[in-house]
């Protein structure tokens, strides 16, 4: 019995793949999202708090385009606008506490986040670069 052969020519897909559809049609940054909240993970907020003040009443979840790092940023602030420290540790409970940890990819999201090289002095430029691509979306550019 022979198999039917389809040719590679023939194939035609009926739509655009989802990723290219969410994550290459639209403006935004997501090296500067993972970038501010690896930023925020690394506790910055004991040598840097001016920085880390002016980043969490400038930057809205909203303005996030990954709804993954909306919601670890949600996080963020909900810890933040109690008084507690922001790490890897006390996100992973808040998230844990929102129902949001196993949705945003668990711990291991919040680990490769931490594994991104950023650079902490740079954590208001990248909320810049967030917020401006935000507004491009609005705006539809």
């Amino acid at each position: 019995m022979r198999g039917i052969v389809v040719s590679p020519r023939a194939y035609k897909p009926t739509q655009m793949p989802r990723m290219w559809d969410e994550e290459m049609a639209v403006n935004h940054s997501i090296e500067a999202e993972e970038g501010v909240l690896g930023c925020l993970l690394l506790d910055w907020m004991q040598a840097e708090p001016e920085k880390v003040t002016r980043v969490m009443v400038s930057l809205k979840p909203k303005h996030f385009y990954r709804e993954k790092n909306r919601w670890v940023y949600d996080a963020c602030q909900a810890l933040y606008k109690g008084g507690h420290p922001i790490d890897q540790v006390t996100v992973t409970h808040e998230l844990e506490k929102q129902g949001k940890l196993e949705a945003v990819g668990g711990a291991a999201y919040l680990s490769h986040i931490l594994s991104i090289s950023t650079v902490p002095l740079n954590v208001e430029y990248y909320a810049r670069i967030i917020r401006d691509c935000y507004n491009e979306r609005r705006n539809g550019h």
